[in-house]
């Protein structure tokens, strides 16, 4: 695999700032199964984009967009499967008062698809409006969206959300949100290509979904946060309602499918302590998710998941880790093949040679611990990186 990703920004006279970014991947995946096969992959996406004030008040960001992901397979089985994506968005923040922020603004997106297999939809359209303002009125902080989408393989949606936060004292905030959304089934989900996986030793195969439907969602959360000296505390309650959750089947069909009435429900605590040499971070969440017409949990995802993060900062040197943990889950929609819970550390360094240069290091896995996500799919063990960085201010 080798990849390169660079960003850029200019300050052109008057104040206006173009802007750029790229990052590109390509690479082989070799693998053994009843003979040798391989993929070759390419992705890619990159943006180009200018910002500036067109008066004191309004602010107008216009980016253009482009991203590909494109893999062929040789071997026993030939497959090929590439996709584009286009986009145009502006983007236009008008300042009204010093309490008031409306945002107002419209984007196009084209993806078009290329695979082996033959399907009547190659291509199509979604166009975007949307507006939000944000306005804080003493110790009340307000924000309210509003999004319309026209897709031409799903149709119209609108989506939107309401957010309120107030000031309880000097350290305590209490905030409430409640918003809607609509994802529409990309193409990777749509025509995969078929894979037969009992080249791989197991049963099963996986294939896109033509007749995928898109999800809509609607969301409720409440929180509190607190902050003083040292020490961040945020904790949230949230319920997500989906209707026509997109889920891989897993078992032996491993096609996408839609899961007509799902719920995720949660807390979720981050904590963090920090002075002039340490800062240490955690964060738990608990999920209660199902199908709610079967009863079963949904799949590929772990009741519940824990980050640890320490590190210590002196003159040109850092150290740090990370531990995380998840617990188990189920691979499949029936919730009979089960998927062990697993632990994992990371260590990190780094050294700021000079005010420009950075030397860092990274040990990923370093218990080089075996666990899978998906049945069948080994994640990396340990895994060394050295970064070495510049970066002029």
């Amino acid at each position: 695999n080798t990849s390169a990703s660079v960003r850029l920004s200019h300050e052109l006279a008057g104040g206006a700032e173009v802007f750029g970014t790229l990052l590109h991947s390509e690479g082989e995946s070799e693998f053994d199964a009843t003979q040798k096969d391989w993929y070759e992959f390419t992705h890619h996406a990159s943006s180009i984009g200018i910002r500036g004030n067109l008066t004191e008040q309004w602010l107008s960001t216009l980016k253009v967009a482009y991203s590909i992901d494109e893999s062929e397979r040789f071997g026993g089985i030939r497959s090929k499967f590439n996709t584009e994506r286009n986009l145009l968005d502006w983007q236009n923040d008008l300042s009204i008062g010093e309490r008031h922020l409306l945002t107002l603004g419209a984007d196009y997106q084209n993806d078009r698809v290329n695979v082996s297999d033959d399907y009547l939809e190659r291509s199509r359209d979604n166009v975007g409006i949307y507006g939000q303002w944000q306005t804080n009125l003493d110790r009340h902080d307000l924000a309210l969206s509003l999004r319309r989408d026209d897709n031409e393989a799903f149709g119209r949606e609108t989506t939107g959300q309401i957010a309120w936060g107030v000031r309880l004292n000097q350290d305590w905030d209490f905030y409430a949100a409640y918003g809607t959304a609509f994802k529409a089934a990309t193409f990777n989900e749509l025509y995969t290509p078929f894979v037969d996986f009992s080249q791989f030793g197991f049963p099963g195969s996986y294939v896109g979904n033509p007749d995928l439907r898109p999800e809509v969602s609607e969301t409720y959360e409440l929180g509190i946060t607190f902050e003083s000296g040292m020490l961040y505390l945020d904790a949230a309650l949230f319920e997500t309602q989906v209707d026509d959750l997109i889920v891989n089947a897993g078992g032996i069909d491993r096609r996408p499918e839609n899961i007509n009435d799902a719920r995720i429900r949660g807390v979720e605590v981050n904590l963090m302590l920090r002075n002039n040499l340490w800062t240490a971070a955690a964060a738990v969440t608990h999920l209660q998710h199902e199908d709610r017409n079967t009863g079963k949990k949904l799949n590929r995802r772990p009741d519940s998941s824990l980050r640890l993060d320490l590190d210590r900062h002196w003159n040109a040197y850092s150290i740090g880790s990370t531990f995380m943990a998840e617990g188990s889950r189920y691979d499949d929609v029936d919730n009979q093949d089960r998927l062990g819970g697993f632990a994992l550390l990371d260590l990190r360094a780094s050294y700021r040679i000079t005010p420009e240069w950075r030397l860092s290091g990274k040990i990923q896995n370093a218990l080089d611990k075996d666990y899978e996500t998906i049945q069948g799919f080994n994640q990396p063990g340990r895994a060394f990186f050295v970064t070495l960085n510049y970066q002029q201010r």
